[in-house]
């Protein structure tokens, strides 16, 4: 079976959604040292941790985005060398989804 596929709007797709990801991401960042400075008595402990949990979620977020770009990249090539009836595979969507 053919693929029918334009590797163009994939990558278009592609870097659009990454940008609107990645600008979330950034916007979550320069909103942290705000929190962490904030002086609540016995809640400044969990605003640090929230803050630190944040961080996490952020890094781990812009290593994804950047790993499946990379995935996607490998799957279109595969796709534009061969018959357009393979594409490869997300091997880290893979695991995350089993």
């Amino acid at each position: 079976m053919t693929i029918e596929l334009d590797p163009l709007a994939v990558r278009r797709a592609w870097l659009n959604g990454a940008a609107e990801g990645s600008i979330g991401l950034g916007a979550a960042d320069r909103c942290l040292p705000g929190a962490e400075g904030v002086n609540m008595a016995g809640l400044t402990g969990c605003l640090v941790d929230a803050a630190d949990a944040l961080r996490n979620v952020a890094v781990t977020g812009r290593a994804l985005i950047y790993e499946l770009g990379e995935q996607m990249e490998d799957c279109l090539d595969v796709w534009e060398a061969t018959d357009h009836q393979t594409v490869g595979q997300l091997h880290a969507l893979e695991d995350a989804l089993s």
